[in-house]
């Protein structure tokens, strides 16, 4: 009888110590949590960033396609397509996250685009202008990535 109480005192101890250190951790974890999401704000700011720069990426972009050894062949015509399908897709993307402050949908969408121009800006020579921009517009796909918390696809 005295082994049953003792035994129900440490099982009262330790469920008294677990309680109370849960208590202590939670708040450290949401304090945590708190400094690396990224407010809707920022958030906007980063989509408008992005759009503006797929906006000024498309010209050279296209002209590069036109000039490179792609030129004259439905590839060159693929790779246009994609470059103004990319820039509308961050159009809707900012427009969605301003109405709905939501975007996750959108940014899929516009992330498969983007792998579809980076396979083109990786394997067809289009000069260091282009490939400077496209670094610049994938930098921006990886910061939106992480803060939805999708895997990054454009992370070096």
């Amino acid at each position: 009888m005295k082994a049953h109480r003792t035994l129900g005192r440490c099982c009262n101890l330790v469920l008294i110590f677990g309680l109370a250190s849960g208590f202590f951790c939670v708040p450290q974890v949401s304090r945590a949590q708190a400094q690396t999401r990224v407010n809707d704000r920022d958030m906007a700011a980063m989509m408008r960033n992005l759009h503006q720069d797929a906006n000024s990426f498309r010209p050279p972009f296209d002209h590069a396609v036109h000039r490179s050894t792609i030129r004259h062949t439905s590839q060159e015509r693929d790779a246009r397509s994609l470059s103004k399908t990319f820039d509308k897709e961050t159009e809707k993307l900012l427009h969605h996250f301003k109405k709905d402050r939501n975007g996750e949908a959108e940014f899929c969408t516009v992330s498969d685009t983007a792998a579809q121009i980076d396979h083109v800006v990786d394997t067809v020579e289009l000069g260091p202008k282009v490939r400077t921009q496209w670094q610049k517009i994938r930098t921006e796909l990886h910061q939106i990535a992480v803060a939805y918390g999708f895997p990054d696809r454009f992370h070096d």
